[in-house]
């Protein structure tokens, strides 16, 4: 009887209590553009053998860093289509140069000591690509609102 009587004390108290609304669903993931589809493939393939055969080759963690760089670099390039041509001659090389790389540690190559300076090369390179891209953003951004600015004065708002 205590057990009901507390229950219905609870429901007394929380009828008037609104439902929560349910979440609004998930954004759709952002689709690849056609021009980056083929780094998009090629990346897949890359981090599939990193997961599958590469975790014992030589350098391993670094490729796998060079890879997550490179990936990064390519989600940061789907909003900005304006800058896909130039980005897609970088990736496309990049990408050619580590799965030559592969194919040749996968073959029992070892690494010349020059190879773990490369890969942070080319991470460094994507860090930086991305960096010049936010910074275009953000340059775009102030001069967006100096303009808004500017039309709320003319505007006596």
């Amino acid at each position: 009887a205590l057990g009901f009587g507390a229950w219905a004390g609870v429901r007394l108290l929380t009828d008037d209590i609104a439902e929560a609304e349910a979440p609004p669903p998930p954004p759709e993931p952002i689709a690849v553009p056609a021009p980056l589809q083929e780094a998009e493939d090629r990346l897949a393939a890359l981090r599939a053998r990193m997961v599958w055969g590469a975790p014992v080759l030589p350098l391993a963690p670094k490729l796998r860093v060079t890879v997550e760089a490179l990936e990064k670099l390519l989600r940061d390039m789907i909003p900005r289509p304006e800058r896909i041509p130039e980005a897609r001659r970088f990736l496309a090389m990049q990408l050619d140069g580590l799965d030559r790389i592969l194919v040749r540690l996968e073959a029992g190559a070892e690494p010349p000591a020059s190879l773990a300076p490369l890969l942070d090369g080319i991470v460094n390179a994507a860090d930086e690509w991305r960096a010049r891209m936010r910074a275009a953003e953000t340059e775009a951004l102030d001069i967006q609102v100096k303009v808004m600015a500017e039309r709320l004065r003319e505007g006596g708002g």
